[in-house]
């Protein structure tokens, strides 16, 4: 454990039995998931991560063909790596381009990977597993959402300003995620190529990439309308639902239906974000 970890709290590890259920709660700017166990299968995903071992067993994770046992771990967005979890139950913690945060794991080394010490999460071990059986409620999921990514970025370096016409793009984006790339570029001053550039470069995922992600975060807010996916898919500006499936089995791992059908999925929402618990098993990586 570091200097700057001497006031966490020590616990003794966490034990079985657990839920054998799936947990997730999606917020504005990312998501929270849990479940007993997660099949191998390589992913290079958008989101910023943030993977926590709920048991005193450890995960393995490949990355660069190096394979390595972890507790817990940052992981670095766009990072190709393989997960294996087969018997070993996760959280995890995602950001999308949005987070203020997001930008922090960007300095995350290479091959991409930070570890962390189990002891450093262990103050809100409890929480996790509450949010694993079910039993958080929307703003206590919230509040522990913040409070492990506010613990994993501390030790990350903090990155410069953003370039204002960057903002000015990711904000047009966040207001309408249809807008057209060269729309975008006319409206901040450059041209497309410089545009794509300067936003590939200051956040790391391509203006494409985050104007999908944006449209992921706008289908969400259908949820519960008695929508169709194809009709979800057009609303968010999708080209249609096969796109719009794709796109979303590669940001949450399960197709939208395990999510949009009201047979298997409960919505909490709050001012601030949008709680969603899912009861069968899904495989997010």
């Amino acid at each position: 454990m570091s200097a700057g970890d001497d006031a966490l709290i020590e616990r003794p590890a966490l034990r079985l039995p657990l839920s054998q259920q799936t947990q997730v709660h999606l917020f504005t700017e990312g998501y929270m998931f849990s479940c007993p166990g997660i099949a191998p299968r390589e992913t290079q995903r958008i989101a910023a991560s943030l993977l926590i071992a709920l048991t005193d067993q450890d995960f393995e994770l490949e990355v660069a063909g190096q394979r390595t046992r972890h507790g817990m771990v940052a992981i670095r967005p766009q990072v190709a790596h393989r997960l294996h979890a087969c018997e070993v139950p996760v959280m995890l913690f995602d950001l999308d381009p949005r987070h203020l945060e997001y930008r922090r794991f960007l300095g995350i080394a290479n091959p991409g990977v930070q570890a962390f010490a189990r002891e450093r999460f262990a103050g809100f071990a409890e929480e996790m597993l509450a949010f694993h059986a079910g039993n958080l409620t929307s703003v206590e999921s919230q509040r522990l959402f913040r409070r492990a990514v506010n613990l994993a970025v501390t030790p990350l370096p903090a990155p410069p300003d953003l370039d204002p016409r960057v903002q000015q793009a990711k904000t047009l984006l966040d207001r309408e995620p249809t807008h057209s790339i060269d729309d975008v570029a006319q409206s901040v001053g450059l041209s497309r190529d410089r545009l794509s550039t300067l936003f590939s470069s200051e956040l790391g995922i391509t203006l494409r990439l985050y104007a999908q992600s944006m449209k992921i975060n706008a289908a969400v807010t259908f949820h519960g309308k008695g929508m169709t996916l194809t009709e979800i898919a057009a609303a968010a500006g999708f080209a249609d639902s096969a796109h719009f499936s794709k796109v979303w089995s590669q940001t949450y791992g399960s197709p939208p239906g395990n999510f949009f059908s009201s047979a298997c999925v409960t919505v909490n929402r709050t001012r601030t974000g949008r709680g969603v618990s899912a009861g069968r098993p899904v495989e997010p990586r």
